[in-house]
């Protein structure tokens, strides 16, 4: 008789993406990407054991690209940084560490 999944029963555990997290195989069958509010998931299923789980993912900010500068080419940040430099306070500081 084979065994029924149980499909209430989940274990989380740290792991390695693409590796199987119980026989540590690497030959995952992979479903479709899904959200999940904070991140997202694939199911999958172990082609060595037969294993199923799923491959979770969280979201946290990383970094922006800017592809267009609204402000001339420029952000309000980086005309302040490029007054700065031009300033003749930021020369004074410059002379300070180069002598």
């Amino acid at each position: 008789m084979k065994n029924q999944k149980n499909k209430e029963r989940i274990e989380t555990v740290q792991g390695e993406m693409g590796k199987c997290p119980v026989c540590g195989g690497y030959e995952l069958n992979y479903g479709p990407i899904k959200d999940c509010g904070s991140g997202f998931f694939y199911t999958w299923c172990c082609r060595d054991c037969g294993s199923e789980g799923q491959e979770v993912y969280t979201a946290e900010f990383s970094h922006h690209n800017i592809t267009h500068h609204g402000i001339d080419g420029f952000t309000e940040a980086v005309k302040h940084t490029i007054e700065f430099i031009e300033s003749e306070k930021f020369q004074e500081i410059r002379r300070a560490f180069e002598e």
